[in-house]
């Protein structure tokens, strides 16, 4: 599973930034979800639930704030935001195009990538 990767990555992200720390347990954290990913937030919450199972990580809640998209067209030059059109299949892909020509041959600048933004947790002093 795809998505179960994702979150793995991000758990292992919160648990390197944590190191060297007394940390009773990790309460939030906030990641930023481009709209152009192949995963939903509500997808990204049930898998990071899993991936945080018998962590320090485990029970913390997942914040995701989307990141807009941002292509460049091949086509006709166009460079901006794009309307994202999500297939309802079982690989949730995202179709997207270029809203000047419609046309497919697109670069994606930005929108395409998960980070994470920021962890709050209970550290001992």
């Amino acid at each position: 599973m795809h998505e179960l990767g994702m979150a793995m990555e991000i758990v292992e992200v919160v648990i390197k930034s944590l190191e060297g720390r007394k940390v009773n347990g990790v309460k939030e954290v906030e990641i930023e979800l481009g709209e152009l990913h192949k995963i939903s937030p509500e997808q990204m919450r049930q898998v990071f639930e899993m991936a945080a199972k018998d962590t320090i990580v485990e029970g913390a809640k997942l914040k995701v704030k989307i990141k807009k998209g941002k292509i460049r067209c091949q086509s006709c030059g166009y460079s901006g935001g794009v309307k994202v059109a999500m297939k309802h299949d079982h690989d949730h892909i995202a179709h997207i195009h270029c809203p000047e020509c419609e046309g497919v041959s697109i670069e994606i600048l930005e929108g395409n990538d998960i980070d994470v933004r920021n962890i709050t947790a209970d550290v001992e002093d």
